[in-house]
């Protein structure tokens, strides 16, 4: 009985989180790290509409920065078309 339960809202869970893919229901966090100047980066997403946060770090290979971008499932692609755009040879971890 327990594990009939289980399974079921196993089931369920795993239902609810491939349709929260499909349609773009929730927050992402996305990690930035850049050795660039990344200025106009961070303009360009907050112009979007996307929380930056911007952290300094030292890498293996000098100073870098770490941008944190809170933003909507569905504006996943708008991020990384930015990014691209901007900072072609950056990290997404």
């Amino acid at each position: 009985m327990l594990y009939c339960l289980c399974r079921r809202l196993f089931n369920r869970n795993i239902t609810w989180c491939k349709y929260r893919e499909k349609v773009g229901l929730g927050a992402q966090l996305i990690r930035i790290i850049t050795n660039k100047q990344s200025q106009k980066l961070i303009e360009a997403l907050r112009a979007a509409n996307l929380g930056v946060t911007e952290l300094d770090a030292v890498g293996s290979q000098g100073p870098v920065k770490i941008l944190l971008v809170v933003a909507k499932r569905k504006d996943i692609g708008k991020v990384l078309g930015l990014v691209n755009e901007l900072h072609g040879s950056s990290s997404l971890p």
